[in-house]
């Protein structure tokens, strides 16, 4: 996914916005830590993973329509 967004941000001259995603990259995780340890330790880890696991999928669906349009 880097690499070709990469490759993207190269082929249109935009670079900036490669930047910005290499920082949502590295901050997302960060903010999932802190709102977990927070609000989240005291539910069921399946719940959890649940949880993860549909934003996952969200997150895939909504850059792959952001490529495609």
């Amino acid at each position: 996914m880097v690499s070709f967004t990469a490759n993207l941000s190269a082929m249109f001259d935009r670079n900036l916005q490669f930047a910005m995603f290499a920082v949502f990259l590295q901050a997302v995780p960060i903010l999932a830590r802190i709102i977990n340890s927070n609000f989240l330790i005291q539910t069921s880890h399946e719940s959890r993973l649940l949880f993860v696991c549909f934003l996952l999928i969200f997150s895939y669906i909504v850059i792959y329509l952001a490529i495609y349009f």
